[in-house]
């Protein structure tokens, strides 16, 4: 058995905030709104006049019905599985993503580190030679500028 610990683990409160406001806006405000059509209609359906219904359809609708009835409740039963896991989750996962967000930005860093070492020999070299390259280009041009004549 595990036991639950004393506080709880912490989140990141930048991306929790997010999290709520995307939640309501993509689940709670559409279900509202789609809840309220429904009733909406319902209301519509029992206030209009249904006028005479055959009782063949009657006794058609009752052999039809049960088996997307069943199908219905066996899609109902595993979305309220999924929505019950996916809340046992997300209790769960976003401070596990943050401590693995804090340990990636130290293995980011300790990689930068390592490869500006491995890196900085190289530009040291090659900075040096371009110092050559242009100190030599330098005193070419001194040496060139003496040797002409001055028109002034």
């Amino acid at each position: 058995m595990s036991e639950k610990p004393d506080t709880p683990l912490p989140r990141n409160p930048e991306t929790h905030a997010l999290h709520r406001q995307e939640a309501f806006w993509q689940i709670t405000a559409p279900l509202i709104v789609g809840t309220t059509l429904l009733f909406a209609l319902i209301v519509l359906v029992v206030l209009s006049d249904g006028g005479y219904v055959s009782r063949w359809a009657d006794i058609a609708l009752i052999w039809v019905l049960p088996c997307p009835m069943l199908i219905a409740l066996l899609i109902a039963g595993a979305l309220g599985g999924m929505v019950y896991g996916m809340w046992k989750l997300s209790r769960w996962l976003p401070s596990f993503a943050f401590k693995v967000q804090n340990i990636l930005t130290l293995v980011q860093a300790k990689v930068r580190m390592i490869a500006n070492a491995i890196v900085e020999p190289v530009l040291r070299t090659r900075a040096f030679f371009a110092g050559a390259e242009a100190l030599k280009h330098e005193l070419v041009e001194r040496k060139l500028d003496r040797k002409e004549p001055n028109h002034d």
